[in-house]
């Protein structure tokens, strides 16, 4: 619908009174009852008479409907002059009907049009359809009495300047009270629109200050990580060399330092793409093939070290799935899904590890038999530093290996999803191409 500019003296907007109209399309059609009324009253003798005031009605109603399907600005240029058209219509009834009741009595229909010009056009449309109204009871009163249809009476002619005060005084009052809510309107909308641009202007103050928070976060991330690099790196160094001149009474213990110091490594890495890894393209990849068993056995037997109260059950098939990966990640992403299977599972029990291959992808589950995650926090386990609230005290944790694992599968083109129950444990799923996508 085209938007037309809405003049200073009118109290609608332009859709409102297009919406005004449509309801006075209704008002219009009421009138077909005048034929059937008059039809009643006077018998077939009225027919010709009610047959033209259907027509009139017809054709009143059809070229307004016309208007406002086609010619909706057209409509709202001209609509204090269809309320004059209205009059005119009402005026033709009017004279007809008074005709054949030989008296006159329901001029104050015309107060249904002055009052809807009044509540459009404010108080320019209640004067001008007042004066017209009266104007039209005044002539429709004369053309009576000169076809000697009614007897002249003085009320005849006073009639008119009593039904244009009474024309003047109600739609006047109904401009004055549709300005007045106008008004009232007006200011709380401003009032609203001050209160709203406050609290916008309190909101991006609040959020400039979250971003400079959080990217002081990230840039003290980055530089602890960056400075607990170097001594893992020289722990795991001393640990192989270590390893070589001890005798298997400490090689255990020796191999124990250096696991801790790979555990250790991984948690830096995690915490460095925290802090500068947004999306999982910002992820660089080093691709190269290897065997995804092999990978996942791996990081089982590893993780089998650091626990005795938990058992694993291990399904493959085939025996060997070789694929394109970055491994060191993918380590990463394998020991965070079964490390936490350990973790959250802290009265042990088995935990099954399943790998498939099916049309070129690898599908990889970890089952637990642990705590499980409530249904309200399952959505949102991906998302950095969010935890199960049943695990929050509990069990310690920091909420990002998770948003690590899921931004590197998805890197590697593949989804990462997790299916829970609280109290009967967690299966996280790894889809995964063979292949990296182009």
């Amino acid at each position: 619908m085209a938007e037309t500019v809405t003049r200073s003296n009118e109290i609608l907007g332009a859709r409102e009174r297009l919406e005004f109209e449509t309801l006075l399309q209704w008002l219009r059609l009421s009138f077909l009852l005048t034929p059937l009324l008059v039809l009643a009253s006077s018998g077939p003798s009225a027919a010709g008479y009610a047959a033209s005031i259907a027509v009139a009605v017809a054709a009143s109603f059809a070229w307004v409907a016309l208007l406002l399907r086609f010619r909706p600005r057209l409509l709202l240029r001209i609509q204090l002059f269809l309320r004059a058209l209205d009059c005119l219509l009402v005026y033709m009834i009017l004279v007809s009907y008074h005709a054949f009741l030989h008296d006159a009595y329901y001029d104050s229909v015309y107060l249904l049009f002055v009052v809807a010009a009044a509540a459009t056009h404010g108080r320019r449309g209640a004067w001008t359809l007042s004066a017209f109204a009266g104007l039209a009871v005044l002539v429709s009163r004369l053309q009576l009495i000169a076809t000697n249809a009614i007897v002249y009476a003085p009320r005849h002619l006073t009639d008119a300047a009593f039904y244009t005060l009474l024309f003047l005084i109600t739609s006047s009052a109904v401009a004055f009270l549709m300005t007045r809510t106008a008004e009232v309107v007006a200011q709380r909308e401003r009032a609203l629109s001050a209160q709203i641009a406050s609290r916008n202007v309190e909101l991006e103050r609040t959020a400039q200050e979250l971003a400079r928070s959080v990217q002081l976060r990230d840039g003290m991330l980055a530089g602890v990580t960056h400075d607990l690099r170097t001594p893992v790196t020289v722990i795991k160094l001393q640990a192989q060399m270590l390893r070589r001149r001890v005798d298997e009474r400490l090689a255990g213990s020796v191999d124990q330092i250096d696991r801790a110091a790979t555990r250790m490594a991984r948690w830096i890495d995690e915490l460095l793409e925290v802090a500068t890894v947004r999306t999982p393209d910002d992820l660089e990849l080093t691709v190269k093939h290897a065997d995804l068993v092999a990978v996942l056995r791996d990081v089982v037997d590893e993780q089998q070290q650091s626990t005795h109260r938990h058992s694993f059950q291990f399904d493959v098939a085939p025996e060997s799935i070789t694929g394109v990966f970055d491994v060191p990640r993918l380590e990463r992403v394998l020991h965070n899904l079964v490390g936490n299977a350990i973790k959250y599972s802290p009265r042990g029990g088995c935990i099954s590890v399943s790998v498939h291959q099916n049309d070129g992808w690898a599908s990889i589950q970890v089952r637990d038999p642990g705590v499980g995650i409530p249904a309200e926090d399952l959505p949102h386990i991906f998302e950095p530093f969010r935890r199960g609230t049943n695990v929050v005290g509990h069990i310690s944790g920091t909420g990002i290996g998770l948003a690590n694992a899921q931004r590197i599968v998805q890197r590697h083109g593949g989804t990462l999803s997790a299916e829970s129950v609280a109290g009967r444990g967690s299966t996280f799923t790894v889809r995964i191409p063979l292949e990296p996508p182009t």
